[in-house]
């Protein structure tokens, strides 16, 4: 039995050895998974100006890793997992958190508003250091409350599903432009015009063979 585990387990890590690329073609980052003794680890990098990324706290188990990640360049940090879909595909998501503030003038709740039907982040929201496009507007329907959100770039309104309060954060997903993948988001009350904004992004990887079919792969516009 343990020489079978030993086998499976070996079999899983060689599947995810390898170089791996985001089929989006605006990504640049390659992930490499490398085999070392009886584990496996990873090293990421931009594959335009080659910067590396600061990898930590990695854990391998079965088809799928957890590792942070630190991008020197820009200060930005992101919890992954990487989990392999089948021999030529794997599911990389990155969590990420930003801090919201209430713009000014937007509807603030009385100040004895209950936490229990999210009415605390009824209003309009959006980065506190514009980091991001999208701007959020929560309102009161009856005793719930509904997110509406706004992608100023594309200029166009974003699809928000199965919205709930949880007790202590708004969670709702986002389907994303080709409408294939799903974003999930959670709305962490700080103070009355402050919130944390958790953000899981879906990305689609395939394996690297070589520059040519890395090419074809980015040119193939499979975006998630």
């Amino acid at each position: 039995m343990i020489g079978e585990n030993q086998n499976k387990r070996t079999r899983l890590r060689q599947r995810l050895v390898g170089k791996w690329v985001s089929t989006d073609p605006d990504s640049r980052v390659v992930y490499e998974v490398v085999a070392h003794g009886k584990g496996i680890s990873i090293r990421v990098f931009d594959e335009t100006d080659r910067e590396m990324f600061i990898v930590e706290r990695q854990k391998w188990k079965g088809n799928w890793m957890h590792f942070d990640l630190f991008v020197p360049s820009t200060k930005w940090r992101t919890h992954n997992r990487l989990t392999l879909l089948g021999h030529k595909r794997a599911l990389c998501e990155f969590a990420y958190k930003e801090e919201w503030e209430r713009e000014v003038g937007a509807y603030k709740p009385a100040k004895r508003t209950s936490l229990r039907n999210g009415a605390v982040l009824i209003g309009k929201w959006h980065s506190k250091n514009n980091d991001s496009p999208t701007t959020l507007e929560i309102k009161p329907v009856g005793r719930k409350v509904v997110v509406h959100g706004y992608d100023a770039v594309a200029k166009r309104k974003l699809s928000l599903l199965d919205r709930g309060w949880d007790g202590s954060s708004l969670r709702f997903n986002t389907r994303l432009p080709n409408g294939s993948c799903v974003a999930k988001s959670r709305l962490i009350p700080l103070s009355r015009n402050r919130l944390i904004h958790e953000i899981t992004m879906p990305d689609i990887l395939a394996r690297f063979y070589s520059s040519k079919g890395a090419a074809a792969v980015k040119g193939s516009n499979n975006r998630q």
